[in-house]
């Protein structure tokens, strides 16, 4: 059935059958104009990456405005090479890519969550049925940047501020190497949540070298207690660690692979969760001290 839009004066009419609507509008002089913006530092991306380095981090910013600079994303260019970072201060997801012939470095900007997740939303599927996939061009200007996709362009201001330095907490040793098959530790940590205390959202996980496994475990006095054994291949000694269960299954799920690296030092040293046989994604989780 036909939809006409009609503008009489100061209202549009929307007409469908018997159904009739007047909205009323506001004069379309008083939309404010794109701003024009100093090109100073461009570089292009091709869509499938943008949207990998979107999925893989977004998800671990901080949504509270409390600490304005992690209410956005960390992105670096530096030779050819774009990193995006994400942090609530409990976790971190970082996401690197090639990106070919580009030139320019980008020494560091934070874009805010409600401008990523646009650009989400507005990526179109690439087109590589037709050979040649589209790219996005991204402006970066003093204050502001553009994302460039297709005929849409989107405009935003960047987060001033200093982003932490969170490479000084990332572990570059480790006590314990967990491989394990993704899924199936998702599983059971979803299973296992269903005995987390409230607001903590607390389980413990348990290398178990001679056993060959991983034991997730969760107590609380009001519903009962949960464990589970997941098979897995352990190298290193035993070690336990509390960790919040819907911080490591939404990192789990962030992980492209089927088996995943869990590294694993003490209970007051970071978790670290690596997809097996990638060197360009990590994620990380502080423990949970009791």
């Amino acid at each position: 059935e036909n939809v006409s839009i009609i503008q009489e004066g100061e209202n549009l009419k929307v007409q469908s059958g018997s159904f009739e609507n007047k909205i009323h509008t506001v004069p379309a002089d008083d939309f404010p104009l794109l701003p024009v913006m100093e090109k100073q530092l461009v570089f292009t991306i091709y869509h499938s990456k943008l949207n990998e380095i979107v999925q893989a981090t977004l998800f671990a910013a901080s949504f509270d405005d409390t600490r304005p600079e992690l209410a956005g994303i960390y992105i670096r260019v530096m030779k050819g090479k774009l990193t995006a970072a994400a942090t609530n201060s409990y976790r971190l997801a970082e996401k690197s890519i090639e990106i070919p012939n580009q030139t320019i470095d980008v020494p560091g900007i934070i874009i805010p969550i409600r401008t990523m997740q646009e650009v989400a939303r507005i990526l179109p599927l690439s087109h590589a049925d037709q050979g040649e996939e589209d790219t996005a061009e991204v402006v970066i200007g003093q204050h502001q940047v553009s994302c460039i996709i297709g005929d849409t362009v989107l405009v935003s201001r960047l987060i001033e501020g200093q982003y932490p330095a969170y490479q000084d907490i990332i572990p570059s040793t480790y006590e314990s190497l967990v491989t394990v098959e993704r899924e199936l530790l998702v599983q059971a940590l979803r299973a296992a949540s269903l005995f987390s205390k409230s607001g903590m959202n607390d389980i413990s996980l348990t290398v178990l070298p001679e056993e060959q496994g991983v034991r997730l475990r969760a107590v609380n006095i009001h519903v009962g207690e949960n464990t589970t054994v997941v098979p897995a291949k352990v190298e290193g000694k035993s070690d336990e660690v509390v960790l919040n269960w819907r911080y490591l299954a939404e990192g789990l799920e962030s992980l492209s692979t089927e088996s995943v690296h869990i590294e694993v030092t003490n209970s007051k040293i970071p978790v670290l969760l690596k997809p097996a046989g990638v060197k360009d994604h990590l994620y990380l989780i502080m423990p949970i001290r009791q």
